[in-house]
């Protein structure tokens, strides 16, 4: 158990210690950016490989249901990793 309490103090350090670190100006322009192309009815691709691809996915699926959820938007985000003739 003493392995299992070092390594969730290490996780929850390194994830604190990136969240402090984030760049908010750039976060806050990628957000306007994206938003700006959900407005404009555009369409934007996500893609991964390996493990990355499955968090592709999973971020298409998260990000509609919650502007449709929350907004009058509906986003055109597509997982170029759904389909394996698309990548």
């Amino acid at each position: 158990m003493k392995d299992l309490n070092l390594y969730l103090k290490s996780y929850l350090s390194d994830l604190s210690k990136s969240i402090l670190d984030l760049n908010n100006k750039q976060l806050e322009k990628a957000t306007k950016l994206i938003l700006d192309k959900i407005k404009k009815n555009n369409n934007i691709f996500v893609c991964g490989n390996g493990g990355s691809a499955a968090i592709a996915n999973h971020y298409v699926c998260d990000y509609i249901k919650f502007f449709r959820d929350r907004t009058k938007f509906k986003p055109k985000i597509i997982s170029l990793s759904s389909n394996l003739e698309t990548i």
